[in-house]
């Protein structure tokens, strides 16, 4: 329960210390002539920009002031969320996280010219449907 701003800190390091590994399973992919699309916070705009692989890179994230009460809503209401189990504090906890980290990936994003998508809690559904349009552009 350490402040989001912490929390990406942490985040981060750990992200820096991933990426090597990473990038190898990517070129990997690509010496096998295999697309693959990956998922996940260890992916920093600062390393997707440097790849000198054919690639598309899509940053998540979710800045609503409104995510809060929505995760929560689908938590308790879907005993299969991830997030079923966490008290209330857990999630408003992790949903700061979650601000901090979308403002920081849109940021970066755009620093690196990326492309970064905000996921539209009211509208899901079709944001993941403008991510995919995106990815295959």
């Amino acid at each position: 329960m350490q402040s989001a701003e912490q929390t990406l800190e942490e985040q981060n390091r750990q992200s820096r210390a991933y990426w090597p590994h990473l990038q190898k399973f990517l070129e990997s992919y690509e010496e096998d002539g295999v697309d693959v699309i990956l998922e996940g916070v260890a992916i920093l705009p600062q390393f997707t920009y440097k790849l000198e692989l054919p690639h598309k890179s899509i940053f998540l994230g979710n800045t609503s002031d409104s995510h809060p009460i929505v995760i929560t809503k689908q938590a308790r209401q879907n005993r299969h969320d991830w997030m079923h189990g966490y008290t209330d504090d857990e999630i408003k906890s992790a949903t700061e996280f979650f601000a901090v980290m979308s403002r920081f990936m849109r940021e970066e994003a755009a620093r690196y010219n990326l492309i970064y998508q905000e996921l539209d809690d009211d509208n899901f559904e079709a944001s993941l449907q403008t991510t995919a349009a995106k990815l295959l552009q």
